[in-house]
């Protein structure tokens, strides 16, 4: 019986790493994309953070703590693949600019086919990676289906639309069932691996990160402030996982990215929940001074 449930756990996960591209394909036009291109200080910023900033302070908590190397790998992997899927989310409760959260999304997914490879061997160094792998593996499960919603958004929107909302409810599901599942198989090794160090590690990385955010969004408005600030809290879990999975086999990078995927949401939620009432506040105060 558990062996039918771990294969089903790791189809949930396909599924909802597949359904997340595609909806996010079907929801933008090319256009939108590009658009944060323009944007060249808020670009640099975003760069900047996600590849540079967030991957050294991991690297320097890993080796601060001394921290297995199963454990070392999985915080690596998430933090070396930016654009949370839960961003998006996130921002609409933070009441953000929904169409800069959902093209920072692409752009980070996109960029991290080509950055994961180049860095991961290098951070890990003694482990064996293959970029290859990882290349192959992100490639089927990040790039093929967000061009294949784009083109479809492309030439057929108002279907694009109508299969979107559909394929974010599968994606809903299949996210549900990998966070119910995971508890159940892994409970014991999920405390094992607490235990080991990766709440000491989490604890340590994420003020650091969510600081990072703040400060370097600072340069920038303050809708893209917070942006960024939420997506320094949490990697691309789905991406993660589908790089841990092309790797590694030890169960424990598995297991310490679902530990990572539920302790970072613990402050990230009520962030998001005191950005929408700081700026639905900042609203009311502009519409009285405009009376």
């Amino acid at each position: 019986m558990t062996d039918y449930l771990v294969l089903l756990n790791r189809w949930a996960l396909l599924a909802f790493v597949l359904c997340t591209m595609t909806g996010v394909g079907l929801l933008l036009q090319p256009a939108q994309i590009f658009q944060v291109l323009r944007e060249r200080r808020q670009l640099g910023l975003t760069l900047l953070a996600n590849f540079v900033v967030l991957p050294s302070l991991s690297w320097w908590v890993c080796r601060r703590l001394d921290l297995d190397v199963s454990i070392q790998a999985a915080i690596l992997l998430a933090t070396t693949a930016p654009g949370c899927p839960t961003l998006l989310r996130l921002n609409a409760a933070a009441r953000g600019d929904q169409a800069l959260a959902v093209s920072q999304y692409v752009l980070l997914s996109v960029l991290t086919v080509a950055f994961q490879p180049l860095l991961l061997p290098w951070l890990l160094q003694g482990v064996q990676v293959s970029s290859i792998d990882i290349v192959r593996s992100l490639g089927l499960t990040v790039l093929v289906p967000l061009v294949m919603g784009l083109s479809v958004r492309a030439r057929w929107p108002t279907f694009a639309e109508r299969a979107r909302l559909v394929i974010e409810k599968v994606g809903s599901l299949s996210a549900l069932l990998v966070l119910i599942l995971f508890p159940v198989l892994y409970f014991e090794a999920m405390l094992s691996v607490l235990r080991q160090g990766a709440l000491a590690a989490l604890l340590l990385y994420m003020p650091l990160a969510l600081g990072a955010g703040w400060l370097l969004g600072s340069a920038s408005t303050p809708s893209y402030r917070r942006v960024l600030t939420m997506c320094c809290g949490q990697g691309n879990m789905g991406i993660a996982f589908v790089s841990a999975a092309a790797n590694f086999k030890d169960p424990t990078v598995g297991i310490t990215l679902i530990v990572m995927l539920f302790l970072t949401l613990l402050p990230l939620v009520p962030m998001a929940l005191f950005f929408g009432r700081s700026a639905a506040t900042a609203d009311r105060m502009n519409e009285a001074v405009q009376r």
